[in-house]
Order: C-alpha cells, then structure tokens, then sequence
C-alpha cells in the first residue's frame, strides 16, 4: 500500500502504509486518543508490513524466532478524536549488528499528528539467543534514513532523581503477547495514569527502554521521580522493577514529556 499522498513531510520516503480510524473506545476523558492507542496504531502497521512483505511476525514465530522490543521514542505533534481518520507509515533504516531499526510517522488531513522510532532484537526462543540482522531475511521492506527527532534514543536519568513508589500492576492473560509477556503497547497507559493531576495533562512525547520481560504471574513495581520543569512542560521519570529469583530487577525505563491542558 505504498505511494499514498501524506503530508509534505513524509512524501518521498520509501515506506508503507496503513489507514485506521480511532474509535469511540480509544479516547479518555477529554476524548483524546490514549497514548498506547498511538503506539498500538504504529505498531499494528509494522505488523501489516511484516505480512505483506514477508516473512511475518507468525512465520518468525512458527520457526522459534520472534522480535522484543528494546527501545521506542514517540513525539506527539497533535491530539486525536473518536472517527478521525489516520495514516501511519512506516519504514526501515539499514541495521546492523543485533539491532533492527524502524521508524513511523502518523498523519490526519495530510498533517502530521506523531512520528517514532524503534529497535528491536530477534530472541532465539529455542537456543535463548541473539539473531543477527543478516539472519533475518528483510529484503523485501522498504528502507529510507531513520526519522528526525528531538528525543533522544537513549537517556539516563539524573544522578539527583528521586525516586518513590507509586502504584503496581500484575501482569495477567490478557495483558499477554504470544511470548506470555506483557504486551510493548500496554505500558504507555499504565505509566501514563502515574503522571500527578494526569487529568488535566497533554502527553508531548515519551522515550523508553526495555530492559527485562514482563511475565505472566508477575508483579510490576512502578517508580516515579520528577524532572525539570520550564515553560509549561514538565519531564517524569520512571522505572518498573520486577522479581528475578531473589532480587528485583529493571523492567523498563522511560521518561514521558507532557504540558498542561490549557
């Protein structure tokens, strides 16, 4: 489904696309779209691709082979409503190593609405281990430059962040993907809803990095710790923990970027 017209900014990459409408259920109270709403759209087109330009996400599966995400950054140009009609392209950068690199842009009316970049590994489900990029055949994708973005790849939180708990989360079947993990697109929200006075917030942009599996059975400790604050737009740290034998491990990282609704 190549060669759709979007906005000016995306015409002339060699990319894929998809077209989806938000529903009536993916919005919250001020009928906003809610943020994994967003990454599951994205997501759902590199899945689309996977399946038109083989080999899919269920043939990698089927031969004991299947990608983790490990690291996502999104910037949100503009908010969603029930029935608005979206286009999300998506695209490869040229990978190396263990790292496959894939980047989106979403648009509305031919205006950009949010754009995202990801890496991924392919885990060896039988051996334990980590595919290289030549052992996955992805001659097929489309490939252009990785998308510009202010947010970083990768981040560190402060030395001075202060960190404190602030709500769990089991992780139970139907939060589940086919690896029995907590679903990559599920974690948007549940951070999202730790943001003080979130009701009355607009999320710009998030970073995050996976760090460990969340499996089913499995309790999430979330931690939050502010930063910086300026010109309407604050930045919130977090981390989830999760029991590993005797000890509690990183989950994921992440840090959301967000103003107030004015």
């Amino acid at each position: 489904m190549s060669g759709v017209n979007l906005d000016e900014k995306i015409k002339g990459i060699n990319c894929y696309v998809e077209h989806y409408e938000i529903m009536a259920h993916d919005v919250d109270a001020h009928n906003n779209a809610k943020p994994s709403v967003i990454v599951r759209l994205l997501q759902e087109t590199a899945n689309h691709h996977m399946r038109d330009r083989r080999p899919t996400y269920y043939e990698l599966f089927s031969q004991g082979k299947s990608y983790i995400l490990i690291r996502i950054k999104c910037e949100i140009v503009d908010r969603l409503h029930p029935y608005d009609k979206v286009d999300v392209a998506t695209w490869t950068s040229v990978s190396k190593g263990a790292t496959f690199k894939r980047n989106y842009l979403m648009s509305k009316d031919g205006k950009e609405v949010a754009r995202a970049y990801s890496e991924w590994a392919v885990v060896d489900l039988n051996g334990g281990g980590i595919l290289r990029v030549e052992d996955i055949d992805t001659s097929n994708f489309e490939v252009d430059e990785p998308i510009e973005m202010t947010l970083p790849t990768k981040f560190h939180f402060p030395s001075d962040a202060e960190f404190s708990e602030c709500g769990n989360k089991e992780i139970l079947y139907t939060d589940c993907d086919m690896n029995l993990h907590m679903n990559n697109t599920l974690y948007q929200d549940m951070l999202w809803n730790h943001i003080p006075d979130v009701e009355n917030k607009i999320l710009k942009g998030f970073t995050m990095r996976f760090m460990k599996e969340g499996t089913l059975g499995k309790t999430l400790k979330v931690l939050r710790a502010e930063g910086l604050a300026e010109e309407g737009n604050e930045t919130w740290f977090f981390k989830t923990m999760i029991e590993d034998g005797s000890e509690m491990k990183v989950n994921v990282e992440a840090m959301f970027k967000c103003s107030t609704i004015v």
